[in-house]
C-alpha cells in the first residue's frame, strides 16, 4: 500500500462510506507493505466511521503488516480479524 495504492484507496473508501455502505472489511492478506500514507487513509477512514457509529475492520493481516500497525500504535485504533468469516461475526455482534 505505497502512495499511489493509498490515494486510490483514499477515493474508493470515501465514496463507499459518502454511498452509506455501514460497515468496511478489508481484506490484507496479499498486503506486504504499507507506508505512512496508507496508514493515514486507514485512519482517516477509521475516523469517518466512528463518527457513522460504522466499523472498519482489517482481515488476513500478515506478521510483518501487523508488526507495522503495532510499531505506530494503530493496533489499538483499528479492529483485526484473522478472516473474513471472523471479521464478519464481528460486525453481527
Amino acid at each position: 500500500l505505497d502512495i499511489i495504492a493509498s490515494e486510490e484507496l483514499e477515493e474508493k473508501a470515501l465514496l463507499i462510506i459518502e454511498e452509506g455502505f455501514s460497515n468496511i472489511i478489508l481484506d490484507l492478506q496479499n498486503l506486504d507493505y504499507i507506508c505512512s500514507s496508507g496508514l493515514r487513509v486507514l485512519i482517516l477512514v477509521q475516523k469517518k466511521l466512528d463518527i457513522l457509529k460504522k466499523k472498519l475492520i482489517l482481515a488476513n493481516a500478515q506478521k510483518p503488516v501487523k508488526k507495522v500497525f503495532r510499531i505506530v500504535g494503530f493496533d489499538s485504533i483499528l479492529s483485526f480479524a484473522d478472516s473474513i468469516e471472523d471479521a464478519t461475526k464481528k460486525l453481527k455482534n
